[in-house]
């Protein structure tokens, strides 16, 4: 008996702290935090499916068309390595590896601009057409470019009201508003397109200066059958 009162007072006075009489509490308060927190990662996830440039019908054929382009731009070489005549190395001479390197960093550049030329042309072609595509979906210009009067757009929709029953008419306007809607957030997104085309063309030109800079060093400390460069000492 004297054993079960005393466990009895020390379960009670164990129950009186607030960590073990709060304990379902905040065991349940951790559980709905960490609840709610996977919730919104999915939520913010499950927004952003879809979305992206590469996922968007608009977008993607430009975005890989310009990928490609990338691609052949980072192979562009902006310096030259050892002189080799029939795949042989030889040596440079007095200020032959200055000419090399120079002659290099031109031809490099004109096919760098060029590349990025062509980059330009693919993001002002879809340009075009993702705000061309915005107004003919607002029904404010014709298929040909021309812009129409508020006269023809008026007799247009009372023409196609005339030739649907009423369900498919109201199928047909819910289909164009998320038509409209899509294209219009398309258009919205011009912006942001054309600063991750400039990311991507960044970050191309930073890795191939990395990658140039880390070969020279590399070039300095390297040996073959012959030397870098030849020097004639006269005494």
């Amino acid at each position: 008996v004297h054993e079960w009162v005393r466990g009895s007072v020390n379960f009670k006075v164990v129950r009186a702290l607030k960590t073990f009489k709060l304990a379902k509490v905040i065991k349940t308060f951790r559980a709905w935090a960490k609840l709610t927190r996977q919730g919104k990662f999915h939520a913010k996830r499950a927004s952003g499916i879809g979305r992206s440039f590469i996922a968007t019908e608009a977008f993607c054929p430009t975005i890989m068309r310009i990928t490609g382009l990338l691609r052949d731009m980072a192979e562009v070489r902006l310096s030259e390595g050892f002189k080799r005549v029939k795949n042989v190395a030889q040596s440079y001479h007095d200020g032959e590896f200055m000419r090399v390197q120079e002659d290099c960093k031109v031809d490099g550049k004109e096919k760098i601009e060029m590349i990025s030329e062509r980059i330009q042309d693919q993001v002002e072609v879809v340009c075009g057409e993702v705000s061309r595509r915005a107004e003919v979906g607002q029904g404010l210009v014709g298929d040909d470019g021309r812009r129409k009067s508020i006269v023809e757009i008026h007799a247009e929709k009372m023409a196609k009201a005339k030739q649907m029953s009423i369900h498919e008419a109201k199928m047909e306007r819910l289909h164009k508003k998320q038509q409209q809607k899509r294209w219009e957030a398309e258009r919205k997104s011009l912006a942001n397109f054309i600063r991750y085309v400039d990311q991507m063309l960044v970050a191309t030109l930073l890795g191939m200066c990395e990658h140039e800079a880390t070969a020279l060093c590399d070039l300095a400390h390297m040996t073959e059958r012959v030397g870098l460069f030849e020097t004639t000492v006269r005494f």
